[in-house]
């Protein structure tokens, strides 16, 4: 958790998944448009030799909220 102003936190969780690279894009776009303020702050892909086109994929995602509400 980070201050981020006067009665708000930036609240951040770190995912790990396994995705091709389109399932990957999609799912991130998914997360941005969120009616909800989702923002991919750091992403690590990590290309896996098999099955072809695997990918390990950490990603963190951030979000602002009231203070008392995390």
């Amino acid at each position: 958790q980070v201050d981020a102003g006067v009665g708000y936190k930036i609240v951040s969780r770190a995912v790990v998944l396994a995705a091709d690279y389109r399932q990957a894009g999609s799912w991130i776009a998914r997360l941005e448009r969120n009616k909800s303020l989702l923002h991919v702050a750091e992403m690590t892909l990590t290309k896996k030799r098999q099955p072809i086109g695997a990918n390990r994929i950490t990603v963190t995602i951030s979000t602002i909220v009231p203070e008392g509400k995390e």
